[in-house]
């Protein structure tokens, strides 16, 4: 049955790919206006500043997923490390978060986009495919989904950064306005094949602006470091490992700093022991990424940390 599920996988995925163009375009790419930078040399009189950002994360359902995709066991130390802290759990249970953020000039933007209400009704709710048809379920209870919640706590969400373009973190863009703009790391792929993993999740949207790392600010630990608004309350992290363009996030909230690990650390328990996801796009990278926010955790442990899937 595994041989004939990745045979029959395979065939799909280039007949996918053949009609992907014609089926479901890729929306445009246009590079986002970078501010010019306003950060000092260290982090220290950036994170005294006063935070101006209101923020609240939203739990918009959950999915569960093999814990060797979540956490790197490869290693046998990795695997004894889990196995001894009794976490060996053949799948994990994890939370699928959008974070809202609101400026007071800019108004209100989401962090990834959680998932629609359609995860109600079934199984992996706005996404088909074989590849969904052979994965852990996701659940879903009634008004926890992401248009629901935005709309009891009266958000205009204006556009959504996502920390990446898998579908666990696109699936609610389908129930927010239309004229949400979008806003990816460069070069960030954007699944959604035909036949194999498919969802229309960004198919509203004329264009997605990406941030250019290239045209950043080197930071201590964390590196390049983009200021998306100018004024040091949401600052972008070039994260890529997980996937081509993943982003962390670290934002300045009137409760205090924020770090946004993102998917560069699914869970609370791999950042606490050292070990990075499991899957990557690019392992050294992966590795790179995951790295640096342990290095900054431990440098300002003030910060708390949201990982991609725990808080």
């Amino acid at each position: 049955m595994g041989l004939y599920l990745k045979i029959l996988t395979g065939a799909l995925a280039i007949l996918g790919f053949l009609c992907l163009a014609a089926c479901n375009p890729q929306p445009q790419r246009l590079p986002m206006a970078i501010p010019s930078n306003t950060l000092p040399s260290s982090w220290e009189p950036v994170l005294k500043e006063k935070g101006v950002i209101e923020f609240q994360t939203l739990d918009t359902g959950s999915v569960q997923v093999a814990a060797d995709r979540m956490l790197n066991l490869e290693s046998s130390s990795a695997r004894s490390l889990y196995e001894r802290e009794g976490a060996a759990t053949e799948n994990l249970d994890l939370k699928v978060f959008s974070h809202w953020i609101a400026h007071p000039r800019r108004g209100d933007y989401l962090i990834d986009a959680g998932f629609d209400a359609s995860f109600t009704e079934k199984s992996w709710g706005n996404i088909t495919g074989l590849l969904v048809m052979a994965s852990s379920s996701t659940s879903q209870q009634p008004e926890q989904d992401i248009g629901s919640q935005i709309k009891t706590l009266g958000i205009k969400p204006k556009g959504v950064f996502f920390t990446h373009l898998h579908g666990d973190h696109t699936a609610g863009a389908p129930a927010l306005p239309a004229t949400t703009q979008y806003v990816v790391g460069k070069n960030e792929d954007y699944h959604d094949i035909p036949l194999v993993y498919s969802h229309g999740h960004l198919s509203k949207s004329p264009a997605l602006l990406e941030i250019d790392f290239e045209k950043s600010t080197t930071m201590p630990i964390l590196g390049n470091i983009v200021d998306v608004w100018g004024d040091h309350s949401l600052l972008a992290i070039d994260t890529r490992g997980h996937s081509k363009g993943h982003m962390s996030f670290l934002i300045n909230t009137t409760q205090g700093w924020v770090l946004l690990t993102g998917d560069a650390s699914h869970t609370r328990w791999g950042f606490e022991n050292n070990i990075e996801p499991g899957l990557a796009d690019d392992r050294e990278l992966t590795r790179k990424s995951f790295e640096k926010l342990v290095a900054f955790s431990k440098a300002y442990p003030f910060v708390k940390v949201i990982f991609g899937h725990e808080l």
